[in-house]
């Protein structure tokens, strides 16, 4: 049970992609690779089919959209999915001829060893359509990932569609995660925005309204103000960055410095903030990297 099989659809067109052959853990040694296009040979191991309490959890499978990010955890997760022995998540994706592609979906803020997949699932098909364990770097630097969180860059084809995604842990391992799916790269008017976004440092404060605001993040449908933050060596850490004085429900997101990778975040503040406001309200602490 130590091969492995790969099924791929690439999108319509044309594109070069890349094929890797490693060992698993730190194992090198010799293998044959076997390719081949169109209609798939005969394994020697049958195609997997959907287990019978897989159509019951797909069903109950909570629906992650762009610019969504849902924290969870694999401890009484389930184990309907062709994977391994980890306990899993499972979350729905609704794609229709709108949606901005490439989508990206993360597991970087914490330090749980997790495995991200997208699947393709109608009938008795389950198909991987992409899959990342270790990020490799791509996780932004500060944003509380080891080298263990996940990052999956996926295109869907052209058209509407539903796929699932899993988040499980390596091996056997079980733990919390925060999933975050983005849509899209930059929009149209992001650098322009980016460069009219007034400063915020250290100790100031900024009284305002996002009616009116910029919708250039490719994040949700609600308007934005986006401000910047430049920091320095000499720059204390943590960063404290919080809406508690406000009744308005919001959502504070940490960008990196072209705006198209997002390194922190805090919806509702659960707790932090303290007294004169309700629980709607954000509270983020940052630590940058060094420099």
């Amino acid at each position: 049970g130590l091969a492995s099989h790969l099924v791929f659809s690439p999108p319509p067109g044309a594109r070069t992609y890349y094929l890797s052959v490693e060992g698993f853990g730190t194992n090198a040694g010799a293998y044959t690779v076997n390719f081949g296009c169109g209609a798939v040979a005969a394994s020697p191991t049958a195609a997997p089919t959907m287990p019978s309490s897989l159509s019951t959890v797909l069903a109950a499978a909570p629906v992650i959209a762009c610019g969504n990010s849902i924290a969870g955890s694999t401890v009484g997760g389930s184990s309907v999915l062709p994977t391994g022995t980890s306990l899993e998540r499972i979350y729905r994706v609704v794609v229709t001829a709108t949606t901005l592609r490439p989508i990206v979906l993360e597991t970087c803020f914490h330090t749980y060893d997790t495995i991200i997949r997208v699947w393709s699932i109608a009938g008795t098909s389950i198909r991987s359509l992409a899959v990342n364990d270790d990020h490799g770097g791509a996780c932004p630097a500060g944003s509380g990932a080891t080298g263990v969180g996940s990052h999956v860059v996926w295109t869907p084809p052209a058209g509407a569609g539903t796929y699932y995604v899993s988040v499980e842990g390596f091996l056997t391992a079980v733990g919390n995660y925060t999933l975050t799916m983005n849509c899209g790269t930059a929009t149209a008017g992001l650098a322009t925005a980016l460069a009219a976004a007034p400063a915020l440092a250290c100790g100031a404060s900024d009284t305002s309204t996002t009616v009116g605001g910029t919708s250039v993040l490719s994040i949700g449908a609600a308007p934005e103000r986006i401000y910047r933050i430049v920091v320095t060596a000499a720059t204390p850490r943590p960063l404290t960055i919080s809406t508690c004085v406000s009744s308005f429900d919001s959502y504070i997101r940490l960008f990196d410095s072209v705006g198209t990778s997002m390194v922190a975040f805090d919806d509702d503040h659960g707790g932090d903030c303290v007294g004169g406001t309700n629980g709607l309200a954000s509270h983020l602490v940052f630590s940058p990297p060094p420099g």
